[in-house]
């Protein structure tokens, strides 16, 4: 878990003026959870000074809880949640503010590098549109009862060269075994086929499945591979390395299937 030990404004205090950037910064944190201080710069202030001024302010308030992440690419940074307080003043009252587990933590913030990267440039691909994974659920099927579901780690548009382009995020952390994996590629292909897609979207969206190292890579891209030797309609997938994505390194997504060595160069 995040450590407790690190967590700052916790009382209420220290009257503040709410300004109309303060709540979208709030709106942000309710929508993506937890957020860097660097992510929330990137999305809310022109300096890195003034984004620490101000959130050490709304953390005084009451309405900012901050934590220190222990490991990981973010580790010795600050990440930032709403508080109770906080909650309510975003007007989210559906959870409470709990400790995200140290593993989840990570795996939120890296989604969320990705989302300020790709959505704070002026070049291409840019990030048009993003909605984290509570809100990107599609439901496939109604059986019995039993309901079927399409559930990514988020969705969004990306504007590329060759247009704009609606897409899939899987963020793998590469803890998931190979059939999991192969049963959330059915879903998809389920997805694609049945053409719920166009209940939604003008254009069939994309898949970008984001993987920590090589040899992950290559094992998912076999997953994806023998779904294209068995049903020959090409799926609209990309594998892609995690370290290359962060650098803003991402490989073309076009309709087809791109995986293996070469997708995350």
């Amino acid at each position: 878990m995040l450590s407790n030990g690190n967590r700052i404004g916790s009382e209420l205090g220290a009257g503040i003026t709410l300004t109309d950037r303060d709540r979208a910064l709030l709106a942000d944190l309710c929508r993506f959870s937890l957020l860097t201080g660097t992510q929330l710069q990137r999305l809310h202030f022109p300096s890195p000074r003034r984004a620490r001024r101000r959130l050490v302010r709304l953390c005084r308030a009451g309405l900012l809880l901050a934590h220190r992440v222990p490991a990981s690419r973010f580790r010795a940074t600050l990440a930032y949640q709403l508080s109770d307080l906080g909650r309510s003043f975003a007007g989210a009252h559906r959870w409470s503010s709990v400790v995200t587990r140290r593993a989840t933590a990570i795996h939120i913030l890296e989604i969320n590098e990705f989302v300020t990267l790709y959505s704070t440039t002026l070049a291409v691909p840019r990030l048009r549109e993003f909605v984290p994974s509570t809100d990107s659920r599609v439901l496939l099927s109604r059986t019995n009862g039993r309901l079927r579901y399409l559930e990514p780690d988020g969705s969004g548009v990306l504007e590329t060269a060759g247009g704009r382009l609606p897409f899939f995020l899987e963020w793998d952390r590469g803890t998931e075994s190979s059939y999991r994996f192969s049963q959330k590629v059915e879903r998809y292909l389920f997805y694609w086929r049945s053409e719920v897609w166009r209940d939604t979207c003008a254009t069939r969206p994309h898949l970008l499945v984001v993987v920590p190292d090589q040899r992950r890579a290559d094992l998912l891209a076999r997953v994806i591979g023998s779904f294209t030797a068995t049903k020959p309609t090409g799926l609209p997938v990309t594998v892609a390395l995690r370290e290359p994505v962060l650098r803003r390194i991402l490989p073309s997504l076009t309709v087809g299937m791109s995986a293996g060595r070469g997708s995350g160069r």
